[in-house]
Order: structure tokens, then C-alpha cells, then sequence
């Protein structure tokens, strides 16, 4: 690309702003014989806008912006920067600007590739004024620079790109047929995990996961995929971009608390960064993680968003129901300890430790509590706990054994190796190999 010309967006195009006539209820019409009244909400995930729900009457066409068909479209709030290509032709609002490519110098599709590209977004975004929502101007737009290769290259380089957009699609139809797959084997086996149609014996959640938010995170910090940004975040509707640095390494369900998603559950593997938007659940007890995910992903969680505020739902439900339970399995100290397990067993951690710097206590006395609590020792439980973690690691072949190690807490292979075979009677090798001979 750096033998490409950079041109301004503004030297090449007509850049202008939709506008709105107002009180737009007394512009909308039923008539066939109106203009379409293009809103985001005629979008879909292909790159066209073909049709519209509404339309104006000629008066409102005045007070607005007339665009055609092969204009491109530029949304300005909101999801701001998303483009859009024109087949027909009507009027836009004022959460739209206009790019109209006056000299026929792009392949329209190159131009729609260009724009939806990470790279072009961060130049959006740098450019965006706004508070909470973020917004685009006219002049902010012209001043964007652009490749400009020539035409038959521009054909070329959007031939591949849909070629590989249509794969993009069928994949993710594909996904879409597997997920009603696993719902529906997953309905015969266990029921409707919303009616319990089995009769299943039931707990709950908060007595068998711990539920934690991320951090706070700015949006400065989250961009689009790079050499730098490499790491997915996770907010309320899941993956939100990319950071340069992770806050867990694992494989959690993750139920967003706040957004329009709110209740959605994702499956994040490998290292990532989570948002205080985004809640990690983390078992208590052995449990299979993927069982968990869809269990939770059936449950249809959004449904109790207005038992509360969004965003504290899924927090503040879980601790209710911990704190009306009518006893406690074990001593508040030691069920701190289990929670403090299961957010940290990767690191290195001691019973000594949490003893001189969390409790403040004599290490052989919370040693004989976590014993008398739990019936075993604090380095016995952490080994048995990492051990269920690299079960579930070893479902994903992706990983290699040394990863498994070191996602399990264990920088040593050979001495995971050794207390995994000392656990299940066999190697990490020799269980992978047996489970996916029982697939």
C-alpha cells in the first residue's frame, strides 16, 4: 500500500450532511408516490441499503438531504463510521453524511471495504468529538485520507474480499445451524433449563460460581485488531475490540450486565480483557465449562433485565441470593478462600500468603481452618482445583500441553505432567487422546 497515492476524501468526493425536517411525524407518508426515508434502521450486515420502511412527502424532501443510488452513506452517530452503499435512491436524516464519488475514481466496493477497515475506523474515531456518543462532521471526514490505487487493481483487491466476505457469511450460517443443534440435543437431554421440564435438582448459581465484573475500562483503550491491539475486551454485547493487554487467561462464560445484549453469554478462551460491563463465572464445584456455557446461554437471561437496573442485575441478583441463603457450607473465611481460588489458581499462590497479607493471621491456624472446613489441605485443594481447569482446557486441541500447563498455573510441564498422571492415571496426552476418541 505505500506505493499507493493518499488523496483526501474531501478532494475526491462531495462529503455532506442529511438533514431532518421537523416534527418528522408530520413528513411520513403511506403514499406509494412518496421518497424514501433512509434510517439505520434499513441496514442489515451487507454492504447495500435496498429498501426502506418509511417514506416522505415531497415537502420533507426539501427540508432534507436527496441522495442516489451509488452514493455511499457514512453513519455519523451512534455506530458512527459504518458505510454503506446506495441501491436506491431517497432522502437522509441528520445521523447521516453523504460521500459521492464526483470523478468515478473508486471501484464502489474497494471504497466500502477501505471504509469498514479497523485502520479507517481508528481515524474516525480520532476524530470524533462527542461525550457519550461519539460523532462524525463533515470537515472532520474530508480531511481522511484514502489509498487510491488504480481502477483495475481497486476491481481486483474487492473481488478477493468479497470472495472471502461471502466465505465470512456462510461460515457464520453455518455456526448458526450448529448452535440449534447443540440447543436442540441439549433440550432432549437436560429439558428446558427455563421450565425444567426434567425435574432436575436445582442450585443457585451464586452457591456454586463465583459472578465477578471486569474492570473498568476507557474507550481510548479498546481499538480495532493490530500489531499492538491484539487482545479481544469484552463488554455487555461481547467482543467490543481490542486492547494491548489481558486481564484472564482461561476459558470463562461471560453474561454481559448492561447494554442492549444485556444477559447475552459468550465463551471467551485463551487470553482476553474483560469490562466491568462484562461478568465472568467462574464454578466453585466441577463442572464441565461447556455444559455451563450453554446452560447459561439457554436460560435467556435478558429476560429478568428489569427486575433491576441493567447493568447491576446480573451482579446484585446472585449476591441476593447468596445472602438469603440459610447457612453457610463453610466459614466466611474459607469461602473467601474458594472464591480467591477460583479467580487466581494461575498464579502462584499459598496458603502462608493469603494467611501474612489478605487475613492477617497466623498461616498454621487458617492452614488447620481451610482443613477442618474442607477436609483437605489448601495445596491439596489448589491442585485438585487446577486440575478440573485443565480437563476443560484439554476439550480445546488448539491448545498445546504446554499451554494447558501454564493456563492451569503450572510454568513447569513436566511437574503438571506428573500431577495430572498422579490425579487421573494418565497423561494430559493420553486423556486428550481418549475423549476425542469417545467424540
Amino acid at each position: 500500500m505505500e506505493y499507493w497515492p493518499q488523496v483526501k476524501i474531501g478532494d475526491v468526493c462531495i462529503v455532506e450532511r442529511g438533514g431532518s425536517p421537523r416534527p418528522i411525524d408530520k413528513y411520513i407518508t403511506d403514499s406509494e408516490d412518496g421518497i424514501n426515508w433512509i434510517k439505520i434502521g434499513d441496514t442489515d450486515d451487507s454492504m447495500y441499503i435496498t429498501s426502506t420502511a418509511q417514506k416522505i412527502i415531497p415537502e420533507g424532501a426539501k427540508k432534507s438531504r436527496y441522495v442516489q443510488p451509488g452514493d455511499f452513506l457514512l453513519s455519523n452517530s451512534m455506530s458512527f463510521g459504518r458505510p454503506y452503499i446506495l441501491k436506491i435512491d431517497g432522502c437522509i436524516h441528520d445521523g447521516w453524511l453523504v460521500l459521492r464519488d464526483k470523478n468515478g475514481l473508486f471501484d464502489k466496493r474497494f471504497l466500502y471495504y477501505y471504509l469498514s477497515a479497523p485502520v479507517t475506523y481508528q481515524k474516525f474515531k480520532s476524530l470524533a468529538v462527542g461525550g457519550v456518543v461519539n460523532n462524525l462532521n463533515s470537515e472532520m471526514v474530508r480531511n481522511v485520507e484514502v489509498p487510491l490505487p488504480a481502477l483495475n487493481e481497486q476491481a481486483q483487491i474487492a473481488t478477493v474480499l468479497d470472495k472471502l466476505s461471502g466465505l465470512i457469511s456462510l461460515r457464520k450460517q453455518q455456526l448458526a445451524k450448529l448452535d440449534e443443534l447443540v440447543k436442540a440435543r441439549f433440550m432432549e437431554m437436560f429439558g428446558d433449563p427455563i421450565r425444567n421440564d426434567k425435574c432436575l435438582s436445582t442450585k443457585e448459581l451464586g452457591s456454586i460460581c463465583l459472578l465477578k465484573a471486569g474492570i473498568t475500562t476507557s474507550t481510548e483503550e479498546i481499538r480495532g485488531y493490530d500489531e499492538e491491539y491484539q487482545i479481544p475486551c469484552y463488554g455487555g454485547n461481547g467482543i467490543r475490540g481490542y486492547v494491548k493487554t489481558s486481564t484472564q487467561r482461561g476459558i470463562y462464560p461471560i453474561i454481559g450486565r448492561q447494554g442492549a445484549l444485556c444477559g447475552n453469554v459468550q465463551l471467551a478462551q485463551g487470553y482476553f480483557h474483560a469490562t466491568e460491563h462484562a461478568v465472568l463465572v467462574t464454578p466453585l464445584i466441577e463442572l464441565n465449562i461447556f455444559w455451563l456455557f450453554y446452560l447459561l446461554k439457554f436460560m435467556d437471561l435478558y429476560r429478568y433485565h428489569t427486575l433491576s437496573e441493567v447493568e447491576d442485575y446480573v451482579v446484585n441478583i446472585v449476591r441476593t441470593m447468596c445472602e438469603e441463603q440459610e447457612g453457610k457450607k463453610y466459614h466466611y473465611i474459607v469461602t473467601e478462600i474458594l472464591a480467591y481460588v477460583a479467580q487466581n489458581y494461575q498464579d502462584n499462590i499459598s496458603i502462608g500468603e493469603l494467611a501474612e497479607h489478605k487475613y492477617f493471621m497466623n498461616s498454621s491456624y487458617l492452614s488447620r481452618l481451610f482443613k477442618n472446613e474442607t477436609g483437605q489441605t489448601f495445596s491439596s485443594y489448589l491442585m485438585e482445583f487446577r486440575m478440573r481447569k485443565a480437563k476443560e482446557l484439554l476439550e480445546s486441541d488448539w491448545l498445546k500441553i504446554s499451554d494447558v500447563a501454564m493456563l492451569s498455573g503450572y510454568n513447569d510441564v513436566s511437574r503438571f505432567i506428573q500431577y495430572f498422571k498422579k490425579s487421573y492415571g494418565m497423561t494430559p496426552e493420553e486423556y486428550r487422546g481418549r475423549k476425542n476418541v469417545q467424540k
